[in-house]
């Protein structure tokens, strides 16, 4: 077993499975993927949910970004913050 991520509670295979949920991929596509059970991404889903206490798709994408797991994708709370945040990420400009 993997350990935990001491800032979120989640081990680095529910961080892998958290990445593809937010990309939209559907649990089959990630057992594919994975090459593992859809049971086992299943159990890997629900124990996200249980340790971020979040339920929903919407939910699930905050907490991947605010977790910097999304690639090419800054957030800084806040208008000052934001602005401030973009001039230092060059990927920001592109997703404006």
């Amino acid at each position: 077993m993997e350990p935990a991520c001491t800032h979120s509670g989640l081990t680095s295979r529910e961080k892998q499975i958290l990445k593809l949920v937010v990309k939209e991929n559907s649990t089959l596509e990630i057992s594919d993927l994975l090459q593992i059970s859809t049971r086992t991404v299943e159990t890997h889903r629900k124990n996200i949910n249980r340790k971020t206490k979040v339920k929903s798709l919407a939910g699930l994408t905050k907490v991947a970004i605010r977790m910097g797991l999304l690639e090419h994708f800054c957030y800084q709370p806040g208008s000052s913050r934001q602005r401030k945040a973009q001039e230092r990420c060059k990927d920001c400009s592109s997703l404006d």
